[in-house]
């Protein structure tokens, strides 16, 4: 199993790290599994939202928008995630609780069915090209790519979340 695959089941299991372990027959000692759930929880305390990641999403809520969460993301994860968010989310599709990750398209519709929305009135907004722009495209919804260096010289690139406030 190459390092993609593992990351890919990690991501669309509902399992902690020592299930996680488990599942992949790692024979590791109690120390060392504390030891990487140490590292694990170093990890996602290091997690933040950028600065303009609450102005933009407490300004389209404002305005009736609503918004929803689809990541690739490990159930460790979750949480701490939620608790940055400035207010509960319309929906979520989160890998580890649909079954599959970015690009597959069972995740773009689990989004789009949590929010009640086709998805051609739904804009996915991510910094990955193939899970955030053309995974979601393929689908039938809108998309961008948030490059916050101007690196990639795609068209319909923003380099902020502000970028997104006169598009909807």
């Amino acid at each position: 199993l190459d390092a993609e695959n593992f990351a890919e089941v990690v991501m669309s299991k509902n399992f902690s790290l020592a299930q996680a372990c488990a599942y992949f027959k790692c024979n590791l000692s109690s120390q060392a599994l504390r030891d990487l759930e140490m590292l694990l929880d170093e990890e996602i305390r290091s997690i933040f939202l950028y600065d303009d990641a609450i102005e933009v999403l407490s300004a389209l809520r404002n305005n009736g928008v609503l918004i929803g969460l689809c990541s690739n993301l490990a159930l460790p994860y979750a949480h701490p995630v939620d608790l940055l968010l400035p207010f509960e989310l319309d929906a979520r599709a989160r890998s580890f609780e649909v079954g599959c990750v970015k690009p597959d398209v069972g995740i773009y519709a689990d989004i789009c069915s949590r929010l009640r929305l086709p998805p051609s009135d739904v804009l996915m907004v991510g910094d990955t090209l193939i899970a955030d722009v053309e995974g979601p495209r393929v689908y039938g919804m809108q998309s961008v790519l948030l490059d916050r260096e101007m690196k990639s010289g795609m068209a319909g690139t923003i380099p902020t979340l502000h970028a997104l406030l006169p598009m909807v």
